[in-house]
């Protein structure tokens, strides 16, 4: 939300170099249009017409010929590299810490509400936030369409959440809690956002938090223009002296970031989703574009691959000869088998009609997909789940529906690597759809969360309780219901914290999804929780624990639109 007392500076002119008549500037970032560094005050000097600090990510001060002030050729950055300067020795931690760290990115903003550019810094711990100030450069033609935030120490803070700057649209500000201009939504002809202005959010909130860990900012083009949106350069200051750290952990011990990933998946909704161990990989097959009411699926575009593997670092389109259903198969589950090192799917939906789903049984080892024939096997259904179950070395399916036989089912089926047996259920949630479900291997148990009891396309609440299923014995037991109902959200246990970690889904009518994320600790939920920040609001993605990286996975779903975007919820060191 913008806040109240929005102020930014639109300066109707670049000014010279006049600070209080001294004819030098006297602070980074304001604004100085200098020339050479005898343009600047004492510890500042000149790049790219701006007063800035003498260590910044040039590595060396400038003169006005454009050579280093001691003769040399100028230090130049790669993109992505970062330089700092400190006041003291921080490895004593006896003295006060100024860091100024920046990145020369030159990099594309991918425009659209879910699109957009992370670039993390790294910054040094073991000190405690005195102030906190952002130097942001992007080249935009409209920064009415910008959406900038800032997260670290464990807060996150809205920089700028666009106005109505399209005359002058450029950014080159530095944002400070000091910036005391006056209160504008609206830029100058000819000028765009310069200076140093008052943010959106509140810097406060990094005040006596540690100064260590990552620090990204987000940047976001909301509108859907051709024209480029490139955010050249950002620095962060950081002002810390030694003391007392807040440790406060009210906003999560957990952050969710961008990891950097090559590529993507393509837009997926209601795909399936699994993680090789053996190989640590992440496999994904099928989902649509959009699915309509009753259970149609718009298929992806032509680029689209059934089968996908993520290794951390890149995405990749996996050709088989044969897979399951057709493009748009959407609504399947998969578990991967460790005993048997592949991937299992059973059931979805086969295409992108409106057709009864399926009751298949495939595997796939990396690279090729087969279809098994055991003797036994579940009915048909889609909108179901499926969860390795290390204590008996078997998966678990359970429930699903049938759109078309307005169905939906209550039972449990085992597959032992071979062939399918139903499996004994005592009590329970009973017959569900679109539910979320994960093992947990702390209570020896499968947990079961939401979904809906009716079969047609959901316009109600999902189901607010949390169950958990014994294998052995059938037996269920119920747990403190969840502080919302939803549908089509997931569910994964932290092993690193033993948390239930539950985000998105769908509350009611389509346009209703959730954005929080909230965590069980075996007892009681967290309600609410709002980390760093956090993917937005969808349902239909998938989501998976990563134990050979300690972080959980999540991909794509959808909202007003279908996503294409990796994340990570990760435990904060």
């Amino acid at each position: 939300m913008r806040a109240a007392s929005l102020a930014l500076l639109a300066l109707s002119l670049v000014p010279a170099c006049n600070d209080e008549g001294t004819g030098l500037c006297a602070a980074d970032g304001s604004g100085c249009a200098c020339k050479a560094d005898t343009d600047c005050g004492p510890g500042l000097h000149c790049y790219k017409d701006r007063c800035l600090p003498e260590a910044d990510s040039t590595g060396a001060a400038s003169s006005g010929d454009g050579t280093a002030s001691d003769g040399a050729a100028p230090t130049t950055t790669e993109p992505g590299a970062t330089a700092s300067t400190t006041s003291e020795d921080m490895s004593t931690g006896t003295g006060p810490m100024d860091q100024t760290i920046c990145h020369d990115l030159d990099a594309v903003v991918e425009p659209g509400a879910f699109a957009g550019l992370e670039d993390t810094i790294e910054l040094a711990g073991g000190q405690a936030i005195a102030a906190v100030r952002v130097e942001v450069e992007v080249r935009t033609p409209d920064a009415a369409q910008l959406d900038l935030t800032l997260a670290g120490a464990q807060k996150f803070t809205a920089l700028y959440t666009g106005g109505q700057c399209d005359q002058g649209p450029d950014v080159r500000a530095t944002f400070d809690a000091a910036g005391g201009q006056a209160i504008g939504d609206t830029c100058p002809e000819g000028q765009g956002i310069t200076g140093t202005v008052q943010p959106d959010g509140d810097l406060g909130v990094f005040a006596g938090r540690d100064t260590g860990g990552p620090w990204t900012l987000r940047v976001r083009d909301l509108g859907f223009s051709e024209d480029e949106v490139v955010l050249e350069r950002w620095c962060v200051h950081v002002d810390a002296m030694p003391g007392p750290v807040d440790a406060d952990k009210t906003e999560g011990d957990a952050i969710w970031l961008r990891p950097k990933s090559l590529g993507d998946a393509s837009l997926r909704i209601f795909g399936a989703w699994a993680h090789d161990e053996a190989r640590d990989v992440v496999v994904g097959f099928g989902g649509c574009l959009q699915v309509g009411q009753p259970y149609s699926c718009l298929p992806t575009p032509g680029d689209y691959k059934m089968t996908v593997e993520w290794d951390g670092v890149e995405w990749r389109d996996i050709d088989t000869a044969g897979h399951p259903g057709g493009f748009g198969h959407h609504m399947a589950a998969m578990a991967y088998d460790p005993l048997a090192g592949e991937v299992v799917l059973f059931g979805g939906y086969p295409d992108s009609g409106f057709a009864p789903p399926l009751a298949e049984t495939w595997t796939y080892e990396g690279s090729a997909w087969t279809q098994r024939t055991p003797a036994h096997s579940p009915t048909a259904r889609a909108g179901h789940t499926m969860v390795w179950d290390p204590a008996h070395s078997q998966i678990v399916v359970y429930g699903g529906h049938d759109e078309l036989a307005q169905t939906v089912m209550a039972d449990l089926w085992a597959w032992d690597g071979s062939d399918w047996s139903e499996l004994p259920s005592a009590g329970g949630p009973g017959a569900r759809h679109h539910h979320a479900a994960t093992w947990n291997p702390v209570l020896g148990r499968m947990m079961v969360f939401g979904g809906w009891p009716d079969p047609g396309y959901p316009n109600l609440d999902g189901s607010a309780q949390l169950w958990s299923y014994d294998p052995g014995s059938g037996a269920w037991q119920q747990h403190e219901d969840a502080p919302v109902g939803i549908g089509a959200s997931q569910i994964v246990h932290d092993g690193v914290r033993d948390r239930i970690i539950m985000f998105g889904g769908r509350s009611g009518t389509l346009g209703d999804s959730d954005y929080e994320t909230y965590e069980w600790d075996g007892t009681t939920w967290t309600a609410l929780l709002r980390p760093v920040w956090e993917p937005d609001a969808r349902f239909g993605h998938g989501m998976l624990w990563l134990p050979t990286r300690g972080v959980t996975f999540l991909y794509g779903g959808r909202f007003n639109q279908s996503a294409q975007d990796t994340w990570y919820y990760t435990p904060v060191p």
